[in-house]
Parts: C-alpha cells; structure tokens; sequence
C-alpha cells in the first residue's frame, strides 16, 4: 500500500540518521491495534520501530535503546503521554516526541510545548501527513544529535551579522 505517498527508499528520502542507520520509532499506546497497525506501516516505510503498550515499559526501553523518534497516546494507563514525553525528554534529549490522540483538545499549545512535544496529531491519523511530520521529526532529531556530539570547545560563527 502507497499511502498516497512516493515509494522512495529511507536513503533517497534523506531521513538515514547522521550515523547511516535506520531511524528507531518507539509507539507507546495501550491499544494493540494501533500499535500493529502504526508499526505495520512504518515498518513498511523502512523504519525500525518498536512497540509498548504502556507508559512505565516505554520508559525502561528508553533506558536501554536511544530512540530518534517516540509517537505517544495521550490516555493510556499509567502515565499520559504529556507526563512521558517530559521524562524521555530529560532522560534523552535528542530523541522526538509527537502525540496522537482521539482527544486532541485536551492538549492546548503551552502544555504541549512544554511537555517537549513537536506535534499533536488527532485520531483517526491522515497517514500521507503522518509520514511528513515524522520525516520532519527525524530531521530535528538528527541535527539534535549532531549538536550534542560536536566538541565542547567548537565555535560556530555565522556570517552576515
């Protein structure tokens, strides 16, 4: 299945992370189907993507594998996605965090900002736009991780001031 969007591989669409490797999602949502289904589709996109059907093991698998990118449910049981999002974000800072929800209200900007969340997405999921705001995430998470390896002492100057 397309998706309505071009068959194009990770590498042609430029979102291989800065090491050349296959960007790792984590789907954290207690219904298994979502997760199937999500996983199913990126998987068929060429993600690695990984799976947890509650809060306190997303946070263990966390601890275990760097994640580029983390889509989490809003109401699961536990903690909410909000909650999770700021502790994977203390916990890794270049890894993305995007909400989905069937109750996208319930998440106005300022708590989502600084929950460290890059996008609140409503359920039923548009899946052509999905793919576009997870290659767009992948690409921060990417230059995040570029930042944090860069030596200590490196300078940057831009030009044109």
């Amino acid at each position: 299945m397309t998706w309505g969007v071009g068959r194009l591989s990770l590498a042609e669409r430029g979102i291989l992370t800065m090491q050349n490797k296959t960007p790792l999602i984590l789907i954290v949502d207690d219904d298994p189907d979502m997760c199937c289904n999500m996983s199913d589709i990126l998987d068929d996109w060429g993600y690695e993507v990984e799976s947890a059907p509650e809060g306190m093991t997303a946070l263990r698998m966390m601890r275990r594998r760097p994640y580029d990118l983390v889509l989490l449910d809003l109401r699961m049981p536990g903690p909410n996605g909000l909650t999770l999002s700021r502790h994977m974000i203390r916990m890794r800072p270049e890894t993305v965090t995007m909400l989905i929800t069937a109750y996208p209200s319930e998440v106005g900007p300022t708590e989502a900002r600084a929950a460290g969340l890059r996008h609140v997405i409503a359920k039923p999921v548009h899946i052509p736009r999905l793919l576009d705001q997870i290659q767009e995430a992948l690409a921060q998470s990417s230059m995040l991780r570029q930042q944090r390896s860069a030596p200590a002492n490196q300078l940057c100057v831009e030009s044109g001031v």
